[in-house]
């Protein structure tokens, strides 16, 4: 199997017009943000999409798109998992954002009829204009036959089901599901991923790889996807808040480099997905956290024991955790029970807030505070635009875009500025190309140790 990626990196262009990377992740919305962001002529970013789809796959054998509305459920513990970080001295692991994250797929749950009728119309448009066998469905299972496949009708809907050979798959493009994502394909294969002859582009393969199976920005081990290029800083400084990851007097070495404005920092959970509890923060606020790490200080040595060796242990589930959907977990370690990313679930990143520097929108023909996406196709950048707050830029007010009752919009990006992170992302893309390969195989108890090791050995 040849894997291939999709996935966006968000950037900050700041006040010197220099850039800084604050998240990388999946995507699973090529032509949704093409069409917000207002490109035109109207398919124009659909179709080099497209055409690079079609670049991908083997001679002009059919590309299958997997649509699902199907997702895992992160937000959803297994027992042992829940119980071992309640066990935890108070103020040790942070979960606020696991009801966070459940309320935002309850909102997609809600909000799901229709949600892709228009991208689905869009893309089959674009196949047709390019004569393209382009079939949109869900994938139902692999057996010895092939692929079977619930191929939609796009006029009326309907879906009939299919059984397609693997040698007569040019290309498959996981949108959104899991079930082909590396490396749980081989879990489904037993082994045998080489009887996947087909690309497989995974749109949320880089998504596991930082979110799922790599705890979301592990600051040194990102370092490494760009080694060789760091004669510039790339990410915001930033360190570890919770499951003894760094110690009350990091914490406070920390706090006092950064700035003296209204907001200094911000607050990610490093095991959640879209956003959810991203905190703004003041020096106060900042003061605050890192008093409560102040009073775990003598707790720290035992503390930090413990999650090593929970972490070594592994976890066993129940069938009441199949039952509950609780997130499935296919590493296993030597002692046959899963391994699971414990320090990732319980602690958030503290990083330095980057103040954006204001754009004028051309849609609004005021100035706006926002984030740039570029979306990663293959390993280069295909689609550059900016992510605007409704509400115009005002001096010393900062919006928090992650919070679900502040309106967004994309805007394209001018020429002259794609080309610039274009070419800003290059060697960046190069170096993370090969390390989303070789970590995306790693076995989880290495990641684990890893994260664990590097950071508790600092003290």
């Amino acid at each position: 199997m040849t894997s291939k990626n999709y996935y966006g990196i968000d950037l900050i262009l700041t006040e010197d017009d220099s850039f800084r990377i604050i998240d990388i992740h999946g995507l699973s919305d090529a032509v949704s943000f093409s069409e917000k962001a207002g490109y035109h002529p109207r398919l124009e970013r659909i179709y080099r999409f497209m055409d690079k789809l079609t670049d991908i796959r083997q001679d002009d054998k059919p590309i299958l798109y997997i649509f699902s509305n199907t997702p895992n459920m992160p937000f959803i513990l297994p027992d042992s998992v829940n119980n071992f970080l309640n066990s935890l001295p108070e103020g040790v692991a942070n979960l606020g954002w696991t009801e966070k994250l459940k309320n935002y797929y309850e909102s997609l749950k809600n909000n799901k009829n229709g949600l892709f009728k228009k991208e689905i119309q869009l893309f089959n448009k674009a196949a047709k204009m390019k004569e393209i066998d382009f079939r949109i469905g869900e994938l139902l299972m692999y057996n010895k036959e092939g692929i079977v496949f619930n191929h939609w009708n796009i006029k009326d809907w309907s879906s009939v089901t299919e059984t397609i050979s693997f040698e007569d798959v040019g290309l498959l493009v996981n949108w959104g599901h899991d079930f082909a994502t590396h490396p749980k394909t081989n879990f489904f294969w037993k082994g045998e991923p080489e009887k996947i002859l087909f690309p497989v582009l995974n749109s949320v393969q880089a998504h596991y790889v930082l979110n799922t199976t790599t705890p979301k920005w592990i600051p040194n081990l990102f370092l490494q996807f760009v080694e060789g290029i760091m004669s510039k800083q790339i990410i915001p400084r930033q360190t570890y808040l919770g499951m003894g990851l760094s110690s009350y007097s990091q914490l406070k070495e920390f706090a006092e480099t950064l700035s003296k404005e209204n907001i200094v920092a911000v607050t990610k959970p490093l095991f959640a997905h879209h956003g959810v509890d991203h905190s703004f923060l003041t020096k106060k606020d900042v003061d605050k956290l890192i008093l409560s790490e102040k009073n775990l200080e003598r707790e720290l040595p035992e503390i930090r024991e413990r999650i090593m060796e929970a972490t070594t242990k592994g976890f066993k589930y129940t069938k009441k955790d199949s039952k509950k959907n609780a997130l499935e977990w296919y590493f296993v370690n030597a002692e046959k029970l899963r391994d699971y990313p414990v320090a990732a679930i319980g602690s958030y990143i503290l990083q330095e807030y980057i103040n954006p520097k204001p754009v004028l929108s051309q849609k609004t023909g005021v100035l706006h505070q926002g984030t740039i996406r570029a979306q990663i196709l293959n390993g280069e950048t295909i689609t550059v635009m900016h992510r605007f707050p409704e509400q115009p830029y005002q001096k010393d007010e900062t919006i928090n875009m992650t919070h679900k009752n502040v309106r967004t919009f994309f805007e394209r990006a001018d020429d002259e500025l794609e080309i610039k992170v274009s070419e800003y992302l290059i060697p960046i893309l190069e170096n993370f190309e090969k390390y989303i390969e070789k970590l995306s195989c790693l076995k989880l108890d290495y990641i684990n140790q890893y994260l664990l090791e590097e950071e508790f050995k600092k003290n």
